[in-house]
């Protein structure tokens, strides 16, 4: 099996770049004439990039599994020449031609397999070491349970003195008071509670209206916390992860998968603390049913895989357990996205957009975005920009940088075809169609 473009792409090479500066520097390197020695096989590609000094640099990249390798000093995973060695086989594969492993590839191949199978045996040692005690594991989560109803007492009796005392009696534009919250709230085991603190803590800025519908939201779902038992199964589940609790992938997969051509929208790449989270969103041709796909890398590693924007992946995915659940994984993680597709998932009008909002909120109230794809046209009204659909409504756009001036210039005057998020006061977009060629328009790295 040859490496090919579906297996490369530009859009893979851009999600795994540890910041712009390197995404600059990577496609810079993207030049023939850069590179010496170029090869490849059925899984790596190899190649000297020269460098300042006199002595190149040794460059080589495992196409299938996205490892690299370069005697570079540089401390960024990848590196600029991992990057541009990989951006130069997305663009051009000819440009690398097939031969045997030099002496240097194969001496990392060889140390890669070796680890690799070092692995696996502590992997089959540690599944046939005794199970834990299920007495053991019983106390652990009960402990746990109690810290986190710790929590949310807390955080409850928080909100209610914030509503008491009034907002304008109380510091909310500090972000230290919801951060010593949050921080509270990770100490009793509710990292979800924390994370939705941290989040109103970032809208403390706002206008007072949505900072207060923030806080409802945030009080409703602690109140839920501590009154699960008169949920539906579905909705103790949505609340579960929502404080914190982790779902086993195992559990998720039992779940009734929905097989669909499934079109790749648009991807969002955040990076807290130490790890890079990529949420993926995509739709289904047959199903229409939106679904949101996460990878995690931790620093200096990369995601297993990635599907490109703009592709179309015929597979089945389970959904996690939840009131309108939207997160899912795949049921085969190795199947590949067909990039000569084109987005066959059928449009919305702001209108039915709205509709599917409202109806999307009522089953899940703590849903903070909803994502879509409008045939639609940028325009302003006053200073505020906005997306006006084929019938003439319009939403206001929160248009990053030259989001405007690039959307303007694709559409001419015509509805495009674009795909975001509505956060319930703005559209955020993140990809757009010009003339069959689905590219990102927001800064990843932003």
């Amino acid at each position: 099996m040859l490496v090919s473009k579906t297996m490369i792409s530009g859009d893979q090479v851009t999600a795994l770049a540890p910041d712009a500066a390197s995404f600059k520097a990577g496609k810079a390197l993207a030049v023939n004439s850069k590179w010496t020695d170029l090869g490849r096989n059925d899984q790596m590609i190899w190649g000297l990039a020269k460098g300042s000094g006199s002595k190149p640099y040794y460059t080589q990249v495992d196409a299938v599994e996205f490892a690299y390798k370069c005697s570079c000093p540089s401390r960024k995973f990848p590196c600029k020449h991992a990057l541009g060695l990989m951006f130069l086989a997305a663009d051009d594969l000819t440009v690398l031609p097939e031969s045997s492993l030099p002496d240097w590839v194969k001496a990392w191949v060889d140390g890669r397999k070796e680890k690799q199978g070092q692995k696996v045996a502590a992997s089959a040692k540690k599944a046939s070491a005794k199970p834990k005690n299920k007495d053991t594991a019983a106390k652990t989560r009960k402990k746990r349970e109690s810290r986190v109803e710790e929590g949310v007492s807390f955080l409850q009796d928080f909100l209610l003195d914030l509503i008491r005392q009034g907002l304008g009696q109380v510091d909310l534009r500090n972000r230290s008071h919801w951060d010593n919250v949050s921080r509270r709230l990770i100490d009793c085991q509710a990292p979800g509670l924390a994370a939705a603190v941290a989040r109103v803590g970032d809208l403390r800025a706002v206008d007072d209206t949505r900072l207060l519908h923030e806080i409802g939201s945030l009080y409703m779902l602690t109140h839920s916390c501590a009154n699960k038992n008169r949920l539906n199964e579905a909705q103790q589940a949505e609340v579960d992860q929502r404080i914190g609790w982790q779902v086993a992938k195992e559990s998720v997969l039992e779940n009734k998968p929905i097989t669909d051509d499934w079109f790749v929208a648009f991807r969002t790449v955040a990076k807290p603390a130490q790890v890079t989270v990529y949420s993926t969103w995509v739709t289904g041709r047959t199903s229409n049913q939106w679904a949101l796909i996460l990878s995690f890398s931790a620093a200096g590693s990369a995601p297993a895989a990635l599907w490109p924007v703009g592709g179309t992946v015929t597979t089945a995915l389970a959904f996690y357990p939840g009131a309108g659940p939207e997160r899912a994984l795949p049921v085969d993680e190795t199947v590949s996205a067909n990039m000569e597709l084109p987005c066959s998932a059928a449009p919305e009008t702001v209108s039915g957009m709205l509709n599917r909002a409202a109806g999307s909120l009522a089953v899940n109230p703590w849903r903070t975005r909803l994502p879509f794809l409008l045939n639609a046209q940028p325009t302003t009204i006053g200073d505020q920009s906005v997306l006006v659909d084929t019938k003439g409504l319009a939403l206001p756009w929160r248009a990053v940088g030259s989001q405007q001036l690039i959307l303007s210039t694709v559409c001419g005057g015509n509805p495009s075809l674009v795909a975001g998020e509505w956060d319930g006061y703005q559209c955020h977009l993140h990809a757009a169609d010009d003339s069959g060629s689905w590219f990102a328009l927001r800064d990843q790295f932003a």
